[in-house]
C-alpha cells in the first residue's frame, strides 16, 4: 500500500521515531546499504543532539528506501545498539552514528512522494537525511525517564511508576531502556528527590543512567523474564501496601495484631491464593473491589486483616493463610473499632445496608 504523508500510516500514527532517507544514487551507495540492511544495520549518520539525549535505545527507525525511478519503500526497526562510526566535515566535526536493530527490517508499505514530502511539516537536517517525530501525548510527562521502570507483574514485563512499583511485594523489575538492574528508590520529602530507579552497577549504555557517555549500548546483563515457574505470577500482581496507623487498640496489643497481618510472606501467598481462586480481591465483609472502584490505581490492592481476636494472639503459634481476612481500608478500621466483632458479624450490618440502598 502507498503513503503519501507519515501522519497517514495507520502504524506511525502516536508513535515517536527516527526516520532516515537512504538514498541509493549510485552503485557503491547501493552496495553499502545492502550490506548494512543485511546486518539488521544502517549506518553513518549525524543525529542531531536534542535525538541523542532523548536516547536511541529501544526507540522505532524508519527507513524511507529510496528507488531511483521507483516507488520508495518503508522499512521498520527497533533499536537495539548505537556504535560511533566516524565523523562529520562540519568543524568542529560531529559524531556519524551506526544504528542496529533488533530484527530482520519489517517491509510496512511504500511512498511515490520524496522524503521532504513524506515528513512534510516536521523539521529535518538540512540534507535532508533524518528526522525525529514526536508525537504528541495526551500529558505532558515524559515516560522515558527514570520515574519509571519495567516489573514482571502477572507473566508479563509492564512499564509503570517506581512510585507504583514499589507498593509491590520485593517485584523483578529492569531499567526500561537498557533492560538492566535497577534498585527502586523512594521520593524524598516534598517528593525531592522524586522516586526513581537508579542502575546497580552503573551501565555507561544507557542514557537513563548517571554514568551514561552520549553511547547506547545493551545491557551486559540484562534482566530477563521469568519462564521456570519460580515466582508466583499472582503474587506478583498484588500490591503488599496495608496502613494500619489508625487502628485504636493500645500499643503493645496493636504492634503484635500488625505484625501478624504485616507477615511479609503469609500476607502476600494469602493475597495470591484469593487472586488465583476468584481473578479478584474483594472485600469479605462489603465486597468492594478497589480494581472496579479505582480502576488501575486500585489493582491488586486488599488488606490482610487476623482474624483472631487481639486479646488472643499471645496464645496462638505462626500465623497461617485460612487465619487471614481480606477486606477493604474501611472495614478493616471498623473490625478493629467494634470490639472484637468477626468478618462474618460485620458482614451481616454491611450488606443489608448495601442492598437497601441499591433496592
Amino acid at each position: 500500500m502507498n503513503f503519501n504523508h507519515w501522519s497517514e500510516h495507520p502504524r506511525l500514527k502516536g508513535m515517536s521515531f527516527l526516520a532516515i532517507n537512504i538514498s541509493n544514487h549510485n552503485e557503491n551507495t547501493r552496495q553499502i546499504n545492502a550490506t548494512l540492511f543485511a546486518q539488521q544495520k544502517t549506518g553513518q549518520w549525524d543525529i542531531k543532539r536534542e535525538i541523542l539525549r532523548a536516547g536511541l535505545l529501544n526507540k522505532f527507525v524508519v527507513l524511507f528506501y529510496s528507488n531511483p525511478g521507483n516507488a520508495s519503500t518503508l522499512y521498520f526497526g527497533k533499536i537495539k545498539a548505537t556504535d560511533i562510526t566516524g565523523e562529520t566535515d562540519h568543524t568542529p566535526p560531529r559524531d556519524r552514528y551506526e544504528l542496529e536493530v533488533q530484527a530482520p527490517w519489517q517491509n510496512f508499505g511504500m511512498s511515490d512522494v520524496s522524503f521532504s514530502r513524506f515528513f512534510d511539516g516536521v523539521t529535518m537536517s538540512s540534507s535532508p537525511t533524518t528526522v525525529w517525530v514526536n508525537a504528541p501525548r495526551k500529558n505532558a510527562e515524559n515516560t522515558h525517564s527514570n520515574s519509571y521502570c519495567e516489573a514482571w507483574l502477572g507473566d508479563q514485563w509492564q512499564q509503570i511508576l517506581v512510585s507504583e512499583a514499589r507498593m509491590h511485594y520485593k517485584p523483578l523489575v529492569r531499567c526500561i531502556e537498557c533492560h538492566g538492574a535497577v534498585v527502586l528508590m523512594k521520593a524524598g520529602p516534598g517528593g525531592i528527590p522524586r522516586a526513581h530507579a537508579e542502575h546497580r552497577p552503573g551501565h555507561e549504555g544507557c542514557s537513563l543512567g548517571h554514568y551514561y557517555k552520549g553511547v547506547s549500548f545493551p545491557h551486559p546483563y540484562p534482566i530477563q523474564e521469568l519462564t521456570d515457574g519460580s515466582r508466583d505470577p499472582f503474587a506478583d500482581l498484588v500490591i503488599n501496601e496495608d496502613d494500619e496507623s489508625a487502628f485504636p487498640e493500645g500499643a503493645e496489643s496493636y504492634q503484635l495484631h500488625k505484625k501478624r497481618e504485616r507477615d511479609p510472606n503469609i500476607v502476600l501467598q494469602a493475597k495470591a491464593k484469593r487472586f488465583r481462586e476468584s481473578n479478584k480481591l474483594e472485600c469479605e465483609v462489603c465486597l468492594t473491589d478497589f480494581h472496579l472502584v479505582y480502576g488501575a490505581l486500585g489493582y491488586g490492592f486488599i488488606e490482610a486483616h487476623h482474624k483472631v481476636p487481639v486479646a488472643q494472639l499471645d496464645g496462638i503459634g505462626r500465623t497461617k493463610i485460612d487465619d487471614l481476612a481480606m477486606v477493604c481500608s474501611n472495614c478493616h478500621r471498623m473490625l478493629h473499632r467494634s470490639g472484637g466483632r468477626t468478618v462474618e458479624e460485620l458482614r451481616e450490618i454491611v450488606q443489608p445496608t448495601y442492598s437497601a440502598t441499591s433496592d
